[in-house]
């Protein structure tokens, strides 16, 4: 038991959707949950402390799938953040067969952008005091977040410019696995052509094209009452997945939740927006290179 499908990320760029149409084809098996943070290198923060590769092998990967129901080409595996690990790479890469990696370009100012609102407003793990602004001013002087209570997203808040500059990480995965191995698509393709963006990798896959339900997964909302969404998000997280709270979650999102339209920016949050775009020009130029576009 291995699996052979990887969706290595980043997150914030569309990776929850993409597991969402990949998952409907009946030769594809997911994992349960999405990102099991199981084969994470071993000194990363985001490790799954209570059950890991390194103390548990491959034998502990069958808790993450349900194999009886269909057979599988490939068993597909979420968690985001593989796409920067290395030990864990070069554990795939000698597992024997041959494994296939897909990430999602997306431009890296939007994308840190898109995680500081998610972490703030719809986890809650920062106080709402705490502006884009200021976060990208700490950022870019690698100031210690200390404002950021919860750990691991203390953590993924301070690794966001090496999280968001990929094309090197991109390329150790195509030299480990083989460069026809290894799709990097786009964020825009991939939320608003899914059809013909899913038809594109099933055909690289060699899985035979399926019509798919229109996903989308994991939005980041604008909240128009974060002490209230605060308060519910505390006194019912440990039900969020429980069907009792079925019947209320659209009526909670209508009074609670804004729209999922792009986040409204003040001006400070604009012109920190473009600091960040500076900063990543040379990335972006070089992640161009390596899509793979639905009009080419």
């Amino acid at each position: 038991m291995f699996p052979n499908l990887w969706l290595i990320g980043p997150p914030k760029a569309g990776t929850s959707t993409l597991f969402s149409l990949l998952s409907q084809h009946p030769s594809v098996v997911s994992s349960s949950p999405k990102e099991t943070f199981y084969l994470l290198d071993q000194e990363f923060g985001l490790l799954n402390s209570s059950s890991n590769y390194w103390r548990e092998g491959a034998e502990g990967w069958t808790q993450f799938f349900e194999l009886s129901t269909k057979k599988a080409e490939y068993i597909l595996e979420g968690t985001t953040h593989l796409l920067y690990q290395e030990e864990t790479l070069k554990v795939i890469a000698s597992m024997g067969g041959e494994s296939k990696a897909i990430a999602v370009y997306r431009d890296p100012a939007d994308r840190v952008m898109s995680s500081f609102f998610f972490t703030r407003d719809m986890l809650g793990r920062l106080p709402q005091s705490i502006t884009f602004s200021q976060y990208v001013t700490d950022l870019l002087k690698g100031n210690s977040l200390d404002y950021v209570s919860h750990r691991k997203s203390k953590y993924i808040l301070e690794q966001e410019l090496h999280i968001s500059t990929y094309s090197d990480h991109l390329k150790r995965w195509k030299q480990e696995l083989g460069s026809s191995n290894v799709l990097l698509i786009s964020f825009e393709d991939l939320i608003e052509r899914q059809e013909e963006t899913t038809s594109l990798i099933f055909s690289w896959l060699g899985l035979d094209p399926i019509s798919i339900k229109e996903s989308s997964k994991n939005k980041t909302l604008s909240i128009k009452y974060p002490q209230l969404h605060g308060f519910l998000k505390s006194a019912f997280g440990s039900l969020r997945h429980s069907p009792l709270l079925t019947p209320i979650k659209g009526r909670y999102k209508k009074i609670v939740h804004g729209d999922s339209k792009k986040q409204k920016l003040s001006g400070d949050s604009m012109v920190a927006l473009d600091s960040l775009r500076d900063y990543f020009k040379e990335e972006v130029e070089k992640c161009k290179k390596l899509i793979v576009r639905l009009d080419e």
